[in-house]
C-alpha cells in the first residue's frame, strides 16, 4: 500500500516540477531514481518496483501536454 502511495507521490512530484521546467522536472527524476533505490531496498512491496516508471511517466505527460509560446508556433509552421 506505501509503494502505490509513493507511485502516485512521484508521479505527481515530476509532473508539477517538469511543468514549471525541464531542468527542474529533469534534476526531480534524478532525485527520485536515487530515492527509488534506497525504497527498493527497504519496500518489500510488489509496486515499489513502478515507482521510478511513474516518476518518468510523469515527465513524459507533462511534456506530452506542454502548451507551445507564439515564437515556437510560428518557427512549427
Amino acid at each position: 500500500m506505501i509503494s502505490l502511495l509513493l507511485c502516485i507521490g512521484a508521479f505527481l512530484v515530476c509532473l508539477f516540477a517538469s511543468q514549471r521546467s525541464q531542468v527542474i522536472g529533469l534534476v526531480v527524476l534524478l532525485a527520485i531514481g536515487y530515492a527509488y533505490g534506497i525504497t527498493r531496498a527497504n519496500v518489500p512491496d510488489p509496486y515499489s518496483h513502478f515507482i521510478f516508471d511513474a516518476a518518468v511517466l510523469g515527465l513524459y505527460c507533462s511534456q506530452l501536454f506542454r502548451r507551445l509560446t507564439r515564437s515556437q508556433e510560428y518557427r512549427v509552421r
